[in-house]
């Protein structure tokens, strides 16, 4: 065994593990994080969001809807490509209607952070149930959430909540109590235009991408 190797393994004394046995639980980079968060008074996730249960169940007719499921999010832009389908192909986990200003946030595989702000244009799409949908509360800026929602200290804490090696997965009563900093509500207007300026400048690459592709099948077809 290498130093490499030393360097990846601790000691939990056995009266400290509860109900939980798995590794990940008790990793000390994970504890040390939410003892500071603890320490500096942080807020929870569920005092800035609502878990928001909008049931939606199919009909047998061909109406189309917008389908959200977990590859339909690009994990490093947070870019949604919902599929459209009718009602009566609906899969068994289209459950879940997402509304405008909500976030998407995969309780599966945590640690691929797969996390998406719903905008306008998808109002009242449906999404997988393996999504938790967030609700920002009122007062609180959903692009500095996002901004939170994408960080580290996110993905630490739901990785740390999350259950089963093979399939992990973070239910949503965890992720209720995970710590937010309050630099995130008191510089929600800092980070809120660093997302919302970032959307813009993403949309408008995309925008000069479709014209160049544009452009390739014009000189195609010359």
């Amino acid at each position: 065994m290498n130093l490499a190797e030393l360097q990846t393994c601790f000691l939990t004394w056995s009266d400290e593990t509860a109900d939980r046995e798995d590794c990940e639980f008790y990793q000390p980079e994970y504890l040390a994080l939410e003892q500071t968060l603890t320490t500096a008074k942080s807020l929870l996730l569920e005092d800035l969001a609502t878990f928001a249960q909008r049931t939606w169940l199919p009909t047998s007719s061909d109406q189309p809807f917008l389908y959200i499921d977990i590859a339909s999010v690009n994990i490093r832009t947070g870019d949604l490509q919902p599929i459209e389908l009718p009602e009566a192909d609906a899969p068994s986990r289209a459950r879940k209607r997402v509304q405008q200003g909500d976030m998407i946030v995969s309780t599966v595989r945590p640690e691929r952070n797969a996390v998406a702000h719903i905008p306008a244009e998808l109002d009242g799409a449906i999404c997988s149930t393996g999504f938790a949908v967030l609700s920002p509360k009122k007062g609180v800026d959903p692009f500095s959430l996002y901004a939170f929602l994408k960080s580290p200290y996110f993905i630490c804490q739901a990785v740390r909540r999350s259950t089963a090696s093979m399939y992990p997965a973070v239910a949503e009563e965890s992720l209720k109590d995970i710590l937010v900093p309050r630099q995130i509500v008191d510089r929600s207007q800092d980070l809120s235009s660093a997302v919302r300026a970032a959307f813009e400048e993403r949309k408008r690459f995309l925008r000069r991408l479709e014209d160049i592709s544009q452009q390739v099948e014009r000189l195609l077809a010359e």
